[in-house]
């Protein structure tokens, strides 16, 4: 339907960024990515159109030029949780643990009821094997916001296990393998 809205109206530039962003989510990211180029070429004072153009990049592999994009959007607006998020998604991938770590807590201050930055938190202090009491505080606190989530469940029986508190981490496990039967990771 955005396709048929564009050939109509190719100037419509939220309907541009919305068909950047499906493409993405179809597997369509170098698609996306031009599109979103074409809206930020148009706006370049919006921060939706880099925090888009650069979550595609990284769905790419592309980290350098996410981080470059989330940045700029991250300037344009620098209360956008979501750039925030995507930024930490970004360094996470590429590797700079530290500078995920401060974008996660930045997410936090933003947005405190986003499970997904705690989880995210968990998961690192958890894999480096370091703060396992503000991961397991972390965790907790995603399961609060998000109690019936695989992933999150997942991760707060994973801190459970690396602080040996193996009761508690089979009860989460067990939760987290009934809710997603068919992920091998947390089968």
């Amino acid at each position: 339907h955005l396709e048929t809205i564009l050939r109509v109206n190719p100037e419509l530039q939220d309907a541009k960024l919305r068909l950047a962003d499906l493409y993405g989510q179809v597997g369509r990211a170098s698609e996306g990515i031009s599109k979103a180029k074409e809206v930020v070429a148009a706006n370049p004072k919006a921060a939706a159109a880099p925090l888009v153009l650069g979550t595609l990049y990284r769905q790419q592999g592309q980290i350098a030029q996410a981080i470059e994009s989330l940045n700029i959007a991250i300037q344009l607006n620098p209360n956008l949780a979501a750039g925030h998020f995507a930024l930490a998604l970004a360094y996470q991938q590429g590797g700079e643990v530290e500078k995920a770590v401060a974008r996660y807590r930045k997410v936090i201050a933003l947005a405190p009821g986003d499970p997904r930055a705690y989880n995210n938190l968990a998961w690192i202090y958890v894999e480096q094997k370091r703060n396992l009491e503000e991961a397991l505080a972390f965790a907790k606190k995603a399961n609060e916001l998000a109690p019936n989530v695989a992933s999150i469940l997942d991760t707060l029986g994973w801190v459970h296990y690396h602080r040996a508190a193996y009761a508690e981490a089979e009860q989460a496990l067990s939760k987290a393998a009934s809710l997603a039967p068919n992920n091998a990771v947390i089968q």
